[in-house]
């Protein structure tokens, strides 16, 4: 079964007698999404909100035809009254009556664009060309400026403008990816990535972006997934003008030109070859391989030149890659649309003169009506019990991974559902299956995490690190997972352990620091595909309504009949019976028989283990604590103070008096070994409890 979604809170309207068509008012910053052209505002009550892609789902099965740039359709398409909308002529009989109906009609318009600021789109205003009234969820320590549009061809723009960033930078991003390979072509998607750098009708030359990049302090790259392909590059900001209008092209008039494609085509089998000695290559490929055959998770998704080639090294260059061009094309024509595009740029200039940039680089792009990315509803996991994967990887390395596949979440961002679940199995405090698990020297390191930014579907996945004792007992290792999965789940969804999620969430967010403006364009273009346009900064530290039956949902998938359970390590070369198609990986799968499945299920809970209690050290008080007299001019003069003084634990503490920021950063080191607890002096975030915060340490 999947999530049960919230239900949609619907907006609420006036009821009006007379029948109107409302125009655009440009709103105020704090006005939401204008929503409009309705033939009756009771159709108001019938709007809901949707999907966090920031669609709008129709509550009324009337609802108004809309047409490709938002209009009504005058197609003769029935409207929600029982009419057509086919117009018929005005009687010359009765101009009294018309002109005074024009007027009636005039100020009714007048009073409620005024009152009510509706726009002319059913859509969402951020769909609507031109639309800029999204106000985009920022950091208070965020100065940079932003602005969200839409281009008329349907691409949708973030503009950021910091006059302190010493690079500009660029990224587009397009919702296709490695699932949509034709199956005679597997890694075209990624070929196309390779192949779009290669000129374009406006810049023919095949080097001129990268040696336009190389001659001024620049850089590009590109990334594809299985669902977007991203673009991006940086420069410095006085020649990004001219960068980014090579970039525009292409995405309007690429060349994809034979040459080029016979020569990519050794660059992607290059890539490939220095792939097959990469663990994480071989364990993502392995997973993929033995995904369900019917959902593109199967695909290979990187190609090489056998797959780009017809499968075949026979014959000159230009015979067996024969077919990829006309394919390349295709698939280009298919999903390359503008409104599958998400574009972020960050420069220094004013964010006027930054939107009017983009306008006149891409001002040219037209629709080509793709407007939705693929989708796929079949599972991702063949139905057939819990597995155990042993394969042997490059490195010396004894790792353990658990994975459970379920639906999309990513419409659930707000719930946090998944974060809840991964704080509390992935925690490290007394108590904790991490902290068990090392006191008793079967693991190195324990993660665990949620997936839940994909549109095809999400997973939770929980890896460790073995000792060598651990190795041996993986067995028991399993079961004291599955023992703490089941007392997080028999303990309930606890609002104080959302809260305290939220809490920390909130405080990194509250004093985010700026990333590097090319990683900082490629997270908001591929954010765009996923979260409304005001959610693409906040999205991830973004806490809405508590959700308990989301979080009893997700606990109770994660059982040990729906796991998938890989193990890795150099011994496993004695009993490895098949090899990886793709990469050679040696493994051995084998379904967990019903004996262990029942112990795993039911074996009484390590009196060990138990959740982990409320963290006293998250901060809500953030004032600043004034700067002494002595120290206002900036000189950072005081020595270190002896803050905690005992046997086995000593900490000192100085005061910062230049960057007065809102955190404290700190390293301890011991006897038996030295490590980094700057996260847990922020986690902290006070001096107050400098007792308690040596405890933790030690």
């Amino acid at each position: 079964a999947r999530p049960k979604k919230a239900t949609p809170q619907l907006w609420s309207g006036s009821s009006w007698v007379c029948t109107i068509v409302l125009h655009r008012r440009q709103k105020g910053a704090g006005d939401s999404a204008n929503m409009a052209s309705l033939t009756n505002l009771r159709g108001l009550a019938n709007l809901a909100p949707g999907d966090a892609k920031g669609s709008y789902s129709r509550a009324n099965a009337n609802e108004i035809p809309m047409d490709e740039v938002g209009e009504p359709k005058r197609d003769g398409s029935k409207s929600p009254r029982g009419g057509s909308w086919k117009r018929g002529r005005t009687s010359s009989s009765k101009p009294f009556l018309v002109l005074l109906g024009i007027f009636v009609l005039a100020t009714a318009l007048a009073f409620v664009a005024v009152n009510l600021g509706m726009g002319t789109s059913l859509l969402p205003d951020y769909y609507s060309a031109g639309a800029s009234t999204v106000r985009i969820e920022k950091s208070p320590a965020d100065n940079r400026e932003y602005k969200f549009f839409t281009m008329p061809s349907g691409l949708q723009v973030i503009v950021v403008s910091d006059p302190t960033a010493d690079r500009a930078a660029a990224s587009m991003d397009v919702s296709v990816g490695s699932f949509s390979d034709p199956l005679e072509f597997p890694g075209l998607a990624h070929f196309l990535e390779h192949m779009l750098f290669m000129g374009s009708r406006k810049y023919p030359d095949e080097n001129q972006y990268s040696a336009f990049l190389a001659q001024h302090g620049g850089s590009s790259n590109a990334y594809t997934a299985a669902e977007d392909t991203n673009y991006h590059f940086d420069i410095t900001p006085d020649h990004f003008a001219e960068a980014l209008d090579v970039f525009a092209q292409f995405f309007i008039s690429p060349l994809l030109s034979e040459g080029s494609t016979e020569r990519e085509v050794n660059a992607v089998e290059n890539e490939h070859i220095k792939n097959l000695q990469s663990d994480g290559w071989r364990a993502q490929q392995l997973r993929k391989s033995l995904s369900n055959p019917e959902h593109p998770m199967h695909k290979f998704g990187t190609g090489n030149l056998d797959t780009l080639c017809n499968n075949t090294r026979t014959g000159t260059s230009k015979t067996h890659c024969h077919g990829t061009r006309k394919a390349l094309l295709k698939f280009y024509n298919a999903h390359y649309s503008p409104e599958r595009m998400r574009l972020a740029v960050l420069s220094k200039q004013p964010i006027s003169d930054l939107e009017n940039l983009v306008k006149k680089s891409f001002g040219s792009m037209s629709s080509r009506g793709h407007a939705n990315p693929p989708q796929w509803d079949t599972p991702v996991r063949p139905a057939v019990g819990a597995r155990m994967v042993h394969y042997v990887p490059i490195r010396d390395q004894r790792q353990l991974s658990l994975t459970w596949d379920m639906p999309p979440l990513f419409t659930h961002f707000k719930s946090k559902a998944g974060s809840y679940i991964s704080h509390l199995i992935g925690h490290e405090a007394q108590g904790s299956l991490a902290a068990l698990l090392k006191k008793r020297g079967l693991v190195e390191s324990l993660s665990s995490g949620a997936s839940t930014d994909q549109r095809y579907g999400a997973s939770f996945d929980i890896s460790m690190s073995l000792t060598e004792q651990g190795l041996q007992q993986k067995d028991e290792v399993l079961n004291l997972v599955f023992q703490y999965i089941r007392l997080v789940r028999n303990a309930g969804a606890l609002k104080w352990v959302w809260k305290e999620s939220a809490d920390l969430a909130a405080m990194h967010f509250r004093f985010q620091e700026k990333r590097d403006p090319s990683g900082y364009v490629v997270g908001l273009a591929s954010n765009m595909q996923l979260y409304p346009p005001q959610y693409v900064i906040s999205a991830p530290y973004t806490y809405g309504k508590f959700d308990g039956e989301l979080i009893r949902w997700i606990l109770a998938q994660l059982t040990p009949d729906k796991a998938d359970i890989y193990i890795a390590a150099p011994r496993f070369k004695d009993i490895v019976d098949k090899q990886e198609a793709v990469y050679g990986t040696p493994y051995k799968l084998k379904m967990v028989d019903a004996a262990t499945l029942k112990i795993w299920a039911a074996s009484n809970i390590d009196p060990a283990m138990h959740l982990v209690r409320a963290n006293v050290f998250i901060p809500r008080n953030f004032t600043m604590v004034p700067v002494p007299a002595k120290h206002s001019t900036g000189a950072n003069l005081s020595a270190p103070v002896l803050v905690v003084d005992r046997p086995g634990a000593r900490l000192w503490w100085k005061q910062d008096y230049d960057y007065k920021a809102k955190k404290l950063e700190g390293a301890a080191q011991g006897k038996r070994h030295v490590s980094d607890h700057s996260a847990i002096l922020r986690r902290h975030g006070t001096l107050g409890r400098a007792d308690d915060i040596v405890d933790h340490v030690v």
